[in-house]
């Protein structure tokens, strides 16, 4: 009798014994574009404005900069109203400058913006707005203009 007990839990051993588990699927290589040199000396401007100096030059300097072409961005922030369909976004640039704009529905870019989702990476192009003193108290946060998505 012990001899059947012994060979009925050895059977329910074997039998229970957990599958192998499956070896992992290989990594997907995503290829991310490279950050346009324009971008990357932007972001180290403000990087280096750590003194009245160092922000005194960067302004001057963004004063001049009419726009920006082909940046590549991650979608950081998107609303859309349910008044008026606008959508506001925000996108990271790198280091936590943040660009961003409402899109108007009205805008021939309201589709391409609207189908945007927080975390997809795009290239745009555009230009900034310049409020008044913008620059003396944000050094992370600038308003722009899309002229081109994706």
């Amino acid at each position: 009798m012990r001899i059947a007990v012994i060979v009925g839990v050895l059977a329910c051993l074997v039998a229970c014994e957990k599958a192998p588990e499956p070896a992992p699927a290989p990594a997907v290589k995503v290829e991310v574009p490279a950050v346009p040199q324009a971008q990357a000396d932007f972001v180290a401007a403000i990087e280096a404005a750590d003194d009245q100096a160092g922000i005194d030059k960067f302004c001057g300097d963004f004063a001049g900069m009419a726009g920006f072409e082909g940046w590549v961005v991650t979608v950081r922030e998107s609303q859309v109203s349910t008044l008026n369909r606008s959508v506001g976004i925000t996108f990271n640039a790198g280091d936590g400058v943040k660009l961003e704009q409402v899109v108007q529905a009205d805008n021939p870019l309201h589709g391409a913006v609207e189908r945007l989702l927080i975390g997809d990476q795009v290239t745009i192009s555009g230009a900034f707005t310049h409020g008044n003193g913008e620059c003396s108290y944000s050094l992370d946060t600038f308003g722009i203009r899309l002229s081109q998505v994706g």
